[in-house]
């Protein structure tokens, strides 16, 4: 998804890829803040007919290699209803494979005042925006962690 279903035009794409023998996706385009723009993004739906329940795990972790910019981790819940609202948590990329772990109490509220539930997610995304760049990034899994 990029910024065009709202008159932006920033450009992205998504691939299956083998880097460094890991299999992955690949988001690569182009952020612009053209005509009130400024995001690419990928996502995943997590609501079936109930929300995720995500209560028994302290966060998300991330295997990702990138081209050393900073994207985002965006959470949305069933509690929050405006397409520009989540809750955000930010991190820099390397040129080399890394794991990232996110936890939720970092997670920042964006455009809303509703605290985070996380037995009530209902989509998680990686979005590079904000700002001009060129998008490269590489996501081999995704998935909830915790520390017990």
């Amino acid at each position: 998804m990029t910024d065009d279903v709202m008159g932006g035009v920033s450009f992205g794409e998504l691939t299956l890829e083998k880097l460094n023998s890991v299999d992955c996706i690949k988001m690569s385009g182009h952020v612009s803040k053209e005509n009130n723009g400024g995001f690419v993004q990928m996502s995943l739906n997590l609501m079936q007919i109930e929300p995720f329940d995500a209560s028994i795990y302290d966060g998300v972790e991330l295997k990702i290699l990138g081209n050393n910019e900073i994207y985002n981790l965006h959470i949305k819940t069933v509690d929050l209803f405006r397409p520009w609202q989540s809750y955000r948590s930010a991190f820099q990329t390397k040129l080399e494979w890394q794991d990232i772990r996110i936890s939720f109490s970092e997670l920042e509220r964006h455009r809303t005042d509703v605290p985070f539930r996380k037995e009530k997610i209902k989509r998680i995304a990686i979005a590079a925006i904000g700002r001009e760049f060129d998008v490269e990034l590489y996501l081999a899994s995704i998935k909830f962690y915790s520390n017990s």
